[in-house]
């Protein structure tokens, strides 16, 4: 069960998401099935890896999805290698989702025209 907190901050993110986000479709990597979820999409954010003691920059596009829309949809949350259609082009997830309390943002890599 959510605490208080979980569910404010939720709430915060739907309007987030309703404010500004794009409409997307979701595809597990291990099935063919589709869902249609809106997320918060930014094309280039600046992602910084720590590899060893030198920490490098780069851009990269990244997906802000809401959690809740994924148990809602009766679906697993994203994980590495699931897809998503955005704006006409597929992008694969990257890398381990990094957990918020609300959200997760998804670092992904553009595969070419949907």
């Amino acid at each position: 069960m959510a605490s208080i907190f979980e569910n404010q901050i939720d709430k915060a993110m739907g309007v987030c998401v309703k404010q500004f986000g794009d409409a997307c479709v979701y595809i597990p990597a291990e099935g063919e099935k589709e869902y249609d979820i809106y997320a918060i999409f930014e094309e280039a954010e600046t992602i910084i890896y720590y590899s060893g003691e030198v920490p490098v920059e780069t851009r990269a596009p990244v997906l802000g999805v809401r959690l809740s829309d994924f148990e809602k949809l009766g679906v697993r949350k994203p994980k590495q290698n699931d897809r998503f259609k955005i704006k006409g082009k597929l992008y694969i997830v990257v890398q381990k989702p990094q957990d918020g309390w609300s959200e997760s943002r998804l670092v992904l890599f553009c595969k070419g025209a949907a």
